[in-house]
């Protein structure tokens, strides 16, 4: 029963540093414009810098970052009620995979948020968002070799939607990156 508290208390932990990441983040909205291996490089590289101090304890104990983490909003799209990625989804994330094995990038961690519009109940949107972060992940592993410990993921549902005057617009349908940081 310990046990199962104490996997309780660290989900906990990493859900809200996960928010702590997504809440106080640079973030560069790509949107649906064509962009290269550079361009996502830019966006993401100079991580937050966190007190060294804190370097000898895990991830999840240390501090909140002096900087905001440097965050990707890339339109990887979804058909509605659908985790699974298009053919230009997945030309946008050839693009991300390489960016990720780049010298630039290769030594961070990030987090892939999956977002959906406001059609569906909470729930079911929640799960939804869920299973296209994992998939952007899958994607990343399979065809890119980038290493699944590098990637975590989060599902935000309809809570951060791209464009709040407008729900049920299929840009809501979408992934975030963030740098998480060395």
């Amino acid at each position: 029963m310990r046990s199962k508290n104490f996997i309780g208390f660290v989900t906990g932990l990493f859900l809200f540093f996960g928010m702590v990441f997504s809440v106080f983040s640079e973030e560069i909205d790509l949107g649906n414009r064509k962009f290269d291996e550079n361009d996502v490089i830019n966006a993401l590289n100079n991580p937050p810098k966190t007190d060294t101090s804190d370097d000898y304890k895990p991830r999840a104990f240390q501090t909140v970052p002096k900087e905001k983490p440097k965050a990707l909003s890339v339109e990887i799209t979804f058909k509605k009620n659908s985790y699974r990625l298009t053919a230009d989804a997945r030309k946008k994330l050839d693009v991300v995979g390489k960016a990720f094995n780049s010298d630039q990038l290769i030594r961070f961690p990030f987090l892939i948020e999956g977002h959906t519009d406001a059609s569906g109940n909470d729930n079911y949107n929640m799960r939804l968002s869920k299973q296209r972060a994992n998939e952007v992940k899958r994607y990343l592993t399979q065809n890119h070799n980038v290493n699944p410990y590098r990637l975590e993921t989060e599902g935000k549902g309809e809570n951060e939607l791209l464009l709040q005057e407008d729900p049920y617009n299929g840009r809501n349908r979408r992934v975030r990156i963030v740098n998480m940081g060395n």
